[in-house]
């Protein structure tokens, strides 16, 4: 494993699992939430996120932590292994609010810095909706992947 996608909803864990694999496996690791999010939670022009994803695919080696379904295809296809975090909608949201609660006022490390942590409507909603809206398509897609591993972790025992 030289070329990890850690996948999931808000609060699924993978922030925590991409920084375990990435110290046990002595790999770079890479949040797209740095990515995407310019200063004071503008999201940076696509072409610009897009670029940055093909820079860090076309490394040797990484772990990659985030959803963005924008840049999937990049990913998925240089991955030799795509983790998919399939928890239950409550513990996520359960984990966004006490992670608002640590990182409040702060900038989490995954974030870009000044973006202080913040609990939106919205997110709770795409948190709690997440399995309904989301997790279909996921499926079928990592369904298609024949070059790489795929892993679905419903539960941290998996």
């Amino acid at each position: 494993m030289k070329r990890i996608v850690v996948i999931g909803s808000g609060g699924s864990g993978k922030t925590s699992l991409s920084n375990r694999l990435a110290a046990k496996l002595e790999l770079p690791v890479y949040y797209l939430d740095s990515v995407f999010w310019g200063p004071n939670w503008k999201p940076v022009e696509r072409s610009e996120y897009l670029d940055e994803v093909t820079r860090i695919v076309n490394t040797d080696s990484w772990v990659i932590d985030g959803n963005y379904s924008s840049s999937f295809d990049l990913r998925f296809l240089k991955a030799d292994t795509i983790i998919f975090l399939d928890r239950s909608p409550l513990l996520c949201l359960f984990r966004v609010i006490g992670r608002r609660i640590k990182y409040a006022g702060h900038t989490r490390p995954s974030m870009t810095d000044g973006n202080n942590e913040r609990l939106t409507w919205a997110f709770v909603s795409y948190v709690l909706g997440y399995r309904i809206t989301r997790r279909p398509s996921i499926l079928k897609r990592l369904e298609l992947i024949d070059h790489a591993r795929v892993e679905v972790l419903r539960s941290n025992s998996d």
